[in-house]
């Protein structure tokens, strides 16, 4: 087609802008013997995103599927629960309103609404519990958040009261959540006002909603610049322990720092530098089965670092940082053969084996994620038309584990696609 050649098309598959479009994504010719296991590896997974601003999309490979959801309102955010049973909807009603909505099987309920910006949605990894953080809106300093959890499916949400962690509710302003791999706690990432701005960590149960079992790094008078203190991504490494990115003072660099939870309580910390190849530390990334963590840093330097002793980072050559540097995020791949890099609409992939960058294998890409088996990558691409308008593409790559095989065009429209999730079922 205009002087490109097409991909080899399985049966049922019709040949469009130089991809194969429907018919079976699995029949992929010459892939067959590459190991990614096709024979059932996606039947029990299901691909979403959001098209447009009111409709979210549901594609079930095996059997071949799209089911589409239609909302009222423009949805602003929206997550499904790990085992794909359950999924929720945050939808912006007005600019200062917003709506919850939580579907099970075909039964979609209003679960919450109230007055507010909605900053995030997150499903426990049981599948039962659902937290999402509403902001007031701007203020001085950063959103006045407060976090709403709800324990299971037929539950209505609750607001979090910190008052038992020894805390006035109304200063207490949360900008970030986490759940421990097994639901039974939260990590809370918060400012407080007292006189002057102070920036943490407080670890709470599920269970029982407010109660404090640990304040991680409360203590530390913050300038009240917002950005001092404890901050993002905050991320599980086991149930528990807890890692996140700090700064002591005005003038110390952002680093790494780890919270290891003794009993069933803790003490703040002072002092829990993992190494000091973490120094100005831009993100960060954990491996979900593998003690190793991926550092990005100020000076576009990247490494890999095993979270053990001795700590000795491993550098990455080949791969283009700045890209990461400006707006970029990491992602490990289930089976722990890759490392996925995105920024800037460009997509890099780090092979752990020969802890090299792989680039021009996979399209530019605005969003990509990893089938829950690691067996397939899903990537979002746009192209800008000569109308102006443009057309947004979403690709299937099998990974066979050492590359990642000719893609499978799954959808293509001149509607806006976000935020891409698998999710099992």
């Amino acid at each position: 087609m205009q002087g490109e050649a097409c991909m080899r098309c399985s049966g049922g598959q019709t040949c469009a802008v130089g991809l194969c479009l429907g018919g079976n994504p699995h029949a992929n010719p010459g892939s067959e013997g590459g190991g990614h296991g096709n024979g059932g590896a996606l039947a029990t997974s299901a691909l979403w995103w959001r098209e447009g601003e009111f409709v979210l999309q549901r594609y079930l490979p095996q059997p071949q599927q799209q089911t589409s959801f239609h909302f009222h309102a423009p949805v602003v955010l929206w997550e499904a629960s790990p085992n794909g049973k359950r999924w929720a909807a945050g939808l912006a009603t007005s600019a200062t309103h917003y709506e919850v909505w939580h579907a099970e099987g075909d039964k979609t309920r209003l679960l919450h609404t109230g007055s507010g910006v909605l900053q995030k949605l997150a499903f426990a990894e049981n599948s039962q519990g659902l937290a999402f953080l509403v902001a007031s809106g701007p203020t001085q300093g950063p959103l006045q958040g407060q976090l709403w959890v709800s324990l299971h499916a037929k539950e209505s949400p609750r607001k979090l009261s910190v008052e038992a962690c020894g805390m006035v509710d109304s200063s207490f302003h949360v900008v970030d959540f986490a759940f421990s791999p097994d639901s039974a706690r939260l990590a809370v990432r918060a400012f407080v006002n007292e006189g002057e701005r102070r920036a943490g960590i407080w670890l709470v149960t599920t269970a029982e909603p407010g109660t404090c079992i640990a304040v991680v790094y409360p203590g530390e008078a913050m300038e009240p610049t917002p950005g001092w203190g404890a901050l993002g991504p905050l991320q599980w490494g086991d149930n528990r322990t807890l890692y996140f990115r700090a700064h002591l003072t005005y003038d110390y660099p952002l680093q790494l720092y780890a919270f290891r939870l003794e009993g069933n309580s803790g003490s703040g910390l002072r002092n829990p530098l993992l190494s000091t190849s973490t120094h100005s530390l831009l993100s960060f990334a954990l491996s979900p089965s593998m003690p190793l963590v991926a550092l990005l840093q100020e000076n576009a330097a990247f490494s890999l670092l095993p979270l053990g002793l001795p700590l000795r980072p491993s550098l990455v050559t080949g791969c283009e940082t700045s890209t990461l540097a400006a707006a970029g995020s990491m992602h490990f791949s289930p089976k722990n053969d890759w490392l996925l890099l995105v920024g800037e609409a460009r997509l890099q992939l780090v092979h752990l084996g020969h802890r090299a960058c792989h680039p021009g294998e996979v399209p530019a890409a605005l969003e990509a994620v990893w089938s829950p088996d690691g067996n397939f990558l899903a990537t979002l691409s746009r192209r800008e038309e000569a109308d102006g308008n443009a057309t947004w593409y979403i690709f299937l790559h099998p990974n066979n584990g050492h590359t990642l095989l000719q893609p499978t065009l799954i959808s293509m429209g001149f509607q806006h696609l976000h935020q891409l999730r698998w999710t099992s079922f």
